[in-house]
């Protein structure tokens, strides 16, 4: 049972065959199943054989964080889809294996005033970052600017979220190397973007169906209905789906796991989800109720998330 080396490939419930690693390090039965359970939750049969395949191609390990299966919201299809993002390490390492990668310039962040500095000290975000990749046979390095504007990601207020706003130098900084590798290699990375590139696609979250879900004034505070969680695809909306409450002192806590409430299939997930700072939100914004019907869902006890939130089970 255990251990069993998968060669070539393994075939899925609906009969589609998952191109695994390439010879001398492929990936187990109980590596495939590890991953579908933890780094790719929620991918289809065809989606994870597509996720699989790339891993392949590009030669990077998931389980080292080279690589990653993320679900997004398509506007146009209306729907969530998995695009395959690779980590910054990830991307160097592809160049590295092409035998013609000679390094890089460091990272340089400029301010409106176009003025290029070796290190941001700025309490402001930088206006732009740019590197330069070095190859065996160019003349120059070749150099890629990326735009804080292009690529921060905000939260539906408008905000920079938690990681952008904390390191929005080195958020940038990974933006213009992932441009400048991109490049310098495209015949190993094309069509292969960092998660720091692509987080700017969750800004502007798509409009509900109704017209008085996306406009900006609050309905009046008797009607109190939420907006229907399905056209939500912020995490913190997903779950927190009201009117915006009162103005308060106090701040709005919100969790680290960026997943939507409809991401979350299994107790593990949930489990995880709450602990990264969830189950605070939750109590804070009094919407206890709201995990419980989901938790309903996907066959989770009541006692249990109210374990992992810190209440009191009931009897």
């Amino acid at each position: 049972m255990g251990g069993d080396t998968v060669s070539t490939a393994i075939t899925t419930a609906n009969g589609a065959a998952i191109t695994t690693g390439e010879p001398g390090g492929e990936m187990t039965r109980e590596q495939i199943e590890l991953l579908k359970r933890t780094l790719a939750v929620g991918v289809t049969d065809d989606e994870f054989s597509l996720f699989l395949a790339t891993c392949r191609r590009l030669r990077l390990d998931p389980f080292a964080r080279q690589i990653f299966a993320v679900k997004r919201w398509d506007g146009r299809q209306r729907r969530e889809v998995m695009s395959t993002q690779v980590s910054i390490d990830g991307l160097r390492l592809v160049a590295e294996r092409t035998k013609a990668y000679a390094g890089q310039t460091p990272i340089q962040w400029c301010g409106p005033d176009g003025v290029w500095r070796d290190v941001w000290l700025d309490r402001n975000p930088p206006a732009a970052a740019r590197v330069g990749v070095y190859r065996h046979g160019f003349v120059e390095p070749l150099y890629r600017v990326a735009r804080f504007a292009s690529y921060a990601q905000t939260k539906k207020g408008g905000d920079l979220n938690r990681m952008w706003a904390q390191m929005p130098d080195v958020m940038i900084g990974k933006c213009a190397e992932a441009l400048a590798l991109r490049a310098a290699f495209p015949h190993d990375l094309s069509g292969v973007y960092t998660r720091e590139e692509m987080e700017q696609a969750s800004n502007d979250a798509p409009p509900t169906r109704s017209a008085p879900a996306v406009v900006a004034e609050p309905e009046p505070q008797a009607s109190g209905e939420p907006a229907p969680v399905e056209d939500i695809v912020d995490a913190e909306a997903a779950c927190m789906a009201e009117q915006p409450p009162a103005a308060t002192s106090t701040p709005r806590m919100r969790g680290t796991d960026t997943r939507t409430m409809g991401e979350l299939q299994t107790a593990e997930d949930l489990r995880a989800w709450l602990a990264s700072g969830w189950d605070g939100a939750v109590i804070q914004r009094g919407r206890v109720d709201r995990v419980l019907e989901h938790a309903d869902k996907i066959g989770v006890t009541h006692a249990d998330v109210k374990n992992w939130i810190g209440l009191e089970a009931a009897e």
